[in-house]
């Protein structure tokens, strides 16, 4: 059986998520994969992808005749998605023949602009989630009973068998620790004046993430320079034997953050790391509260958590056992794989048939800033009133649009916000002016 994997790029979570699950596929003889990516695949994906013997071409987002035969030739398409410009692109104007096809959503599906859309989940003959999350989006909701037989859910993970060889380690201190995303799409808007209401003795952060200057300048305003620590970006080594010297993984994300089933979160709890989130709807599918760590209903009640943590050491080690053998039954490549497994035996039973998107007219291609309100489905509304209003509606917008654009899930220059639709389309002049407006 050839199995095809088409992906934006190769890095980054998703990217980690694809090459340990290939890794772990390598030996199954029964099945080929290969890998197809519209932008680049990096250095050190390529490196691996050659060891385990796994054909791939990238930086094919324009060359659709290639793109096309590669689908013709395997057997199953698997579309790893989120709502990111040249995935879309292709979707809504390339017209793709015969295949059977499963798309894998690696975000939740709310908030926007990382949503669902009913033509999307009308495209392909399998729709996976990630997460069980996916399951409260209205767009789901609103499916037919026969298209949610359509609907699968295998939770995504890098794996945590790798980290299997991690012990916790002992030190003097009570150390907090925070892995990911220092964007404010991502972490609590407020997370520096939290770490500072942790007026906890001799107890440290370290803050292991892209550098985000806007924090750095938070914590020099407060003072907290010598009680937070920031790594910046560091390899996956050195990352874990960080992570083994926590005591706690402080993870306070924000209620719009666009995460499914964090990748972060999983290895922590696979450490024995006793995790503390908020009661944000990801973290409370993934956290089981006072079992496997600690799901806070506000930010004192997170504060109060973790000295809670640092007094009672018996409860932390508690849940530390918990936590790691709930990862480990729940977040291995092995359970993932054998479903994935499952859902192809169930898609190679299905005819192949041409897939395009249901767009007004199959024959004229969308201009850019059309593919990105497409991508918006129902959340569109402000982007449509804007292309066919009078005048005044147009203003209206506008005034919207600089509203929304304040949002912190609309900031981020990636993340499927419209920024990140200029940057990837910038002759597109109707882009360029709804990014403009949204930052102003």
């Amino acid at each position: 059986m050839e199995i095809l994997h088409i992906t934006a790029h190769c890095g980054g979570g998703v990217g980690t998520v694809l090459q340990n699950y290939l890794k772990y596929k390598s030996g199954d003889n029964s099945q080929k994969h290969k890998v197809v990516s519209l932008d680049s695949i990096n250095p050190e994906a390529k490196d691996l992808l050659k060891k385990i013997d796994v054909e791939f071409v990238d930086k094919i987002y324009k060359k659709h005749s290639i793109l096309n035969q590669e689908i013709k030739s395997a057997d199953i398409i698997v579309f790893h998605w989120w709502n990111h410009p040249l995935i879309m692109d292709v979707l809504v104007n390339v017209k793709l023949p015969a295949c059977r096809i499963a798309i894998w959503s690696h975000i939740s599906g709310t908030p926007p602009p990382n949503t669902f859309t009913n033509k999307l989940f009308e495209y392909p003959d399998i729709f996976v989630f990630t997460t069980p999350l996916s399951y409260l989006s209205p767009e789901y909701k609103n499916l037919t009973e026969k298209n949610k037989k359509r609907i699968r859910l295998i939770w995504s993970t890098g794996g945590v068998e790798r980290l299997r060889h991690l012990k916790l380690t002992k030190h003097n201190y009570f150390h907090i620790g925070y892995i990911g995303n220092l964007d404010f799409t991502k972490i609590h808007p407020d997370f520096v004046n939290i770490c500072k209401n942790v007026s906890l003795e001799n107890t440290r952060f370290t803050v292991i993430g892209p550098i985000n200057k806007k924090i750095l300048e938070q914590v020099k305003k407060l003072k907290l320079t010598q009680r937070i620590r920031f790594t910046g970006y560091i390899s996956e080594k050195d990352k874990w034997n960080e992570l083994s010297t926590f005591d706690v993984f402080g993870y306070p994300l924000a209620s719009h953050h666009y995460g499914t089933c964090d990748q972060a979160l999983q290895e922590a709890m696979a450490v024995g790391v006793v995790p503390v989130v908020l009661n944000n709807p990801m973290e409370s599918f993934m956290v089981q509260n006072n079992v496997t760590g600690i799901v806070a209903n506000s930010t004192s009640d997170y504060v109060c958590s973790l000295s809670r943590l640092k007094r009672n050491l018996k409860l932390r080690r508690e849940l530390s056992d918990n936590a790691k053998k709930y990862a480990f039954q729940e977040y291995s490549l092995k359970k993932m794989a054998h479903k994935w497994d499952k859902t192809y035996a169930d898609l190679i039973r299905i005819k192949k048939t041409p897939k395009f998107w249901k767009r007004p007219s199959k024959s004229i291609k969308l201009k850019s800033y059309a593919v990105f309100v497409e991508s918006l489905g129902a959340n569109s509304g402000i982007f449509d009133q804007y292309l066919t209003g009078n005048n005044i509606e147009k203003v209206k917008a506008i005034d919207q649009m600089a509203s929304l654009g304040r949002k912190e899930n609309w900031t981020s220059e990636n993340k499927s916000t419209v920024h990140q639709y200029a940057k990837f389309f910038p002759k597109d002049k109707i882009l360029q002016l709804w990014s403009q407006i949204m930052k102003s």
